[in-house]
């Protein structure tokens, strides 16, 4: 079932949904996070859009994802676990270095998903909880680091991205 609900909010048009950005104080740096809000003051659930090796130049896709996902209640929190130098090096010509970034930096990305999280959960909005979603979609990247994520903490089950 989420898994064509996750489906159909792809179709969806471009539907305008607040969205404001913040940014997160975490233990690796600050976060610029777009959050996609839900119409309305009820507290919602959220759902955290990560990316995978894209970092903060996010598809369009995953921007129609958050607006779909506003215009049906939940607020879509859409951001980059990078550094400004991750990215360079993710973005970079040497795979080795590629490789070995990924294989060292994957706790501290997985820290900082769960550090923006918890921030979430402390907002106003917030009804405490985040939509369960689907490992198989998406990008490597973003799987590996929601997994590393959820069997370090457990506080987050699962992350949905697209």
């Amino acid at each position: 079932m989420s898994r064509l609900l996750f489906f159909l909010l792809l179709l969806l048009p471009g539907v305008a949904s607040a969205q404001t950005a913040l940014t997160v104080a975490t233990a690796d740096g600050p976060v610029a996070v777009k959050v996609y809000a839900a119409p309305g003051e009820a507290p919602r659930p959220a759902v955290l859009i990560l990316h995978g090796l894209g970092g903060d130049n996010p598809l369009p896709g995953y921007v129609s994802l958050a607006e779909g996902l506003a215009a049906s209640g939940i607020d879509a929190w859409l951001f980059s676990y990078y550094t400004p130098s991750d990215q360079a090096i993710m973005f970079g010509p040497n795979a080795d270095a590629h490789h070995a970034l990924y294989e060292t930096r994957m706790p501290a990305w997985a820290k900082k998903v769960d550090e923006v999280a918890e921030f979430a959960l402390t907002q106003k909005q917030s009804s405490g909880q985040f939509i369960e979603g689907d490992r198989a979609t998406g990008t490597a990247v973003g799987v590996a680091v929601e997994t590393a994520k959820a069997d370090s903490t457990r506080k987050v089950a699962r992350t949905w991205k697209p």
